[in-house]
């Protein structure tokens, strides 16, 4: 599995996330207050808080890997 963030060419704390190259939602950056918000194309919000953005990535990156592997895992 491929997770990957693009950065938006219009707004500078705005990624997009694409899983295996579809589009998975968007990643919102506040560096100010150290929070970043991952809005699915579907299901639940993430907040992480506390965090540099490095460290926020890889958290997302960790946490959209176990639930893309629980659906996979559940649909079969």
């Amino acid at each position: 599995m491929k997770i990957e963030f693009k950065k938006s060419e219009t707004q500078s704390s705005l990624d997009f996330v694409h899983i295996n190259g579809v589009f998975a939602g968007e990643f919102i950056s506040d560096e100010v207050n150290a929070s970043f918000l991952f809005v699915p194309a579907e299901g639940d919000r993430i907040l992480l808080s506390r965090v540099d953005y490095d460290e926020a990535c890889k958290l997302l990156t960790g946490e959209l890997s176990q639930l893309y592997m629980y659906r996979s895992a559940k649909a079969a």
